[in-house]
């Protein structure tokens, strides 16, 4: 099926159909592949295929701001709101073990072999999550199954395919685009991010303008929001099974020829060759770049642990922020687009108590403080107080979101991305600061709440144009085809520790989901700090993965005239990472420092 299903789908793609006229030279067919891959500009099947995944994986990772609020109303009774905690945390904690764990064998067994696994994960995690159920109940209120149980267990699978999914489409698109496209190509598979939260919300709408109020019809809400994520992932599905290998992969780790080799005499990413490594022409070397020695050789003595460590760091201090404030979505805006303080019973439920919807006139019946003229909740509140979640999430981030990813994607050349990492970390910083001095003299003061909501904006903006796409991008460029996955899947699953980190936080500061608390506001200090930080670990350790143009950098268009480069063009994916101070070993038996001369095209 692959073979036939790659030359149909993949016409001229095939980095071996691409080689076959060289014989047994692999490096000279290397060579070529490389070339046809540079010479192909844009390439929109790649990114359909890279980008189609990660769509898939953040609809239904951001999905859980529409269907926890769903969840709440149907299942879940009284006012704490650790249930929907442990939904998120065990939904971030196996994504975090998805990215390592898929990103390590990515490496090991090759891109292909796993080409999607990690969707049909999902796949598969959706229908075990629309079956969820209590099972029998009696009129004791006992159950046969738990459905808290059941939907915390499909949730963590689906985290494993959610977290699989990063690493693969980041080096999807890395591998197979073009060295001047490539940041612009990851970028753009970012885009999927914001573009699934936002068609999460289009879908929750479009459910509950079709279905009732009532627990049945809610309950008949999130299951369809939750379904209508796994047809998105059957045409991903449908790209990856017949995509071919990875070219890099086939020729620098599969046929082990070394990046800087252009005669095909070197096997191995060692400076000196023995006999034994000059293997004939085309032959295929042992896939063994996980011997410990190389890589401790790679991390340690070459100084490249600075690039996992920098890479790692600021995805962790991004997503601590990011997710602090993203992924309890409805509390957090309900306060913000709030007024006033609110009033509410002593036993109002979670979802109602975090909404900022108190009163309001249903069918004629009128409605104060959450409840009607008798005492009672008013259930009927929660198709207002689900449609209010999904308006303000939208007008809120969605846009502002989109907005700065295709800004980012607008200028990825135009600027240095290790410096715009840096610049838009402190940026935030400024920002969170600024919301965080101003929150008490804002929040709850009549019309004042607007600006706490610019605030907002501005900050969901910039994130998408700055660090939340950044921390995507650099670690699927700088390290070398052989670990790229690896790193990458320790990089992002650093991240998604951060932002497992910030949910226990806001666990045991449970005043933050307080409809009239200002307790947010430290948080929003916290976050401050960590933009500080993650500037500072942007500026000393992040590598530079662009250099500067120069004349020899202008092209020629379709037409055949001279265009110039941007300022900055990128790197060639087989000059990175771009050598750092190295440790030799010493003639006593110890250790030197050496400096290695950066290399050029």
């Amino acid at each position: 099926m692959g073979n036939t299903g790659s030359s149909f789908f993949w016409p001229d793609k095939d980095p071996e159909a691409l080689g076959a006229g060289f014989g047994t030279n692999s490096a000279r067919a290397r060579k070529n592949f490389l070339q046809n891959v540079d010479d192909s500009g844009f390439n929109w099947l790649v990114y359909i295929v890279a980008a189609s995944g990660f769509f898939t994986d953040s609809y239904n990772l951001f999905a859980s701001n529409v269907i926890l609020p769903a969840l709440a109303y149907v299942y879940w009774d009284g006012t704490k709101h650790d249930k929907a905690l442990a939904f998120n945390l065990t939904t971030l904690s196996a994504s975090a073990v998805g990215q390592f764990v898929f990103g390590y064998f990515a490496d090991k067994y090759g891109r292909r072999s796993l080409y999607g696994i990690e969707l049909i994960i999902v796949i598969i995690s959706t229908v075990g999550l629309l079956q969820c159920s209590n099972g029998f109940s009696d009129d004791n209120g006992n159950h046969t199954w738990n459905i808290d149980a059941w939907i915390i267990f499909w949730r963590t699978i689906m985290g494993l395919g959610i977290g699989a999914e990063y690493p693969l489409s980041a080096c999807i698109a890395a591998e197979w685009s073009s060295t001047e496209s490539r940041g612009r190509m990851i970028a753009a598979v970012f885009l999927m991010q914001p573009l699934g939260q936002l068609c999460a919300y289009g879908a929750g709408l479009t459910a509950l303008r079709a279905f009732g109020s009532s627990k049945v019809e809610i309950d008949k809400l999130w299951r369809y929001v939750v379904g209508i994520g796994a047809f998105p992932t059957l045409l991903a599905l449908g790209f990856r099974l017949f995509m071919p290998e990875s070219g890099r992969f086939t020729y620098e780790v599969r046929k082990n020829i070394a990046p800087n080799d252009e005669n095909g005499v070197l096997r191995s990413s060692d400076a000196s060759v023995s006999s034994a490594d000059v293997r004939s022409l085309g032959e295929e070397a042992p896939i063994n770049q996980f011997k410990f020695s190389e890589i401790w050789d790679f991390l340690y003595h070459q100084g490249h642990w600075i690039d996992l460590f920098g890479t790692s760091m600021c995805w962790l201090l991004l997503d601590f922020a990011f997710y602090g404030l993203g992924f309890n979505n409805p509390s957090t805006l309900a306060k913000l687009w709030t007024s006033q303080d609110l009033t509410f019973p002593p036993d109002v439920p979670y979802w109602l108590e975090t909404s900022g919807i108190v009163n309001a006139t249903i069918d004629g019946v009128e409605i104060i403080n959450g409840t009607y003229s008798n005492g009672t909740i008013a259930d009927t509140l929660v198709g207002t107080v689900l449609e209010s979640n999904m308006l303000r999430a939208i007008h809120t981030v969605s846009i502002a979101s989109l907005l700065g990813s295709f800004l980012i994607i607008a200028t990825i050349n135009r600027f240095n991305r290790k410096h715009m990492l840096t610049i838009t970390f402190c940026l935030l910083a400024v920002v969170l600061l600024a919301a965080f001095a101003s929150f008490k003299a804002l929040f709850h003061q009549g019309g004042l709440h607007v600006v706490l909501i610019m605030f907002w904006v501005i900050i969901s903006f910039l994130f998408s144009f700055g660090p939340n796409t950044l921390t995507f991008i650099i670690p699927a460029e700088v390290f070398p085809t052989r670990y790229r996955c690896t790193f990458y899947g320790i990089a992002a699953a650093i991240g998604k520790i951060g932002a497992v980190l910030v949910q226990i936080v806001i666990l045991h500061v449970p005043s933050v989901g307080k409809p009239n608390s200002s307790a947010i506001r430290w948080l929003l200090l916290s976050f401050a700090i960590c933009m500080i930080l993650g500037a500072m670990c942007s500026h000393y350790f992040v590598p530079e993965v662009q250099r500067r143009s120069t004349e020899r950098d202008t092209r020629k268009d379709r037409k055949g005239n001279i265009r110039p480069a941007p300022p900055y063009v990128n790197i060639p994916l087989q000059e990175l990472p771009l050598p750092r101070r190295s440790r030799q070993p010493s003639h006593d038996g110890g250790e030197e420092l050496g400096e290695v001369e950066v290399r050029s095209k």
